[in-house]
């Protein structure tokens, strides 16, 4: 349903973090291959990079986890609100 509604459906709190692609992205598209859920990823015109949709992206680390060089790394984006404390 999130997809479908293009994420204007209020069912989901983003985490407070984005996902962003550092220079060192080599273009493999492992992150943008259905890893995310939230279809936030795709791969440049010329399929040199990943690119994030910021919009789309709930911050959620699996494009992160799934790049074989690191070249995500997560960002804390304030305007996707407080990431939940979970020791308080």
């Amino acid at each position: 349903m999130w997809n479908q509604f293009e994420g204007q459906l209020p069912l989901l709190a983003p985490s407070g973090y984005v996902a962003e692609v550092t220079d060192e992205c080599n273009g493999c598209g492992d992150c943008a291959k259905g890893k995310c859920n939230f279809l936030a990823i795709k791969m440049s015109a010329d399929g040199v990079t990943a690119i994030i949709d910021e919009a789309k992206c709930m911050g959620c680390g699996v494009c992160e986890a799934v790049c074989p060089i690191d070249a995500i790394q997560m960002r804390r984006e304030p305007s996707k609100g407080d990431p939940l404390d979970l020791q308080r």
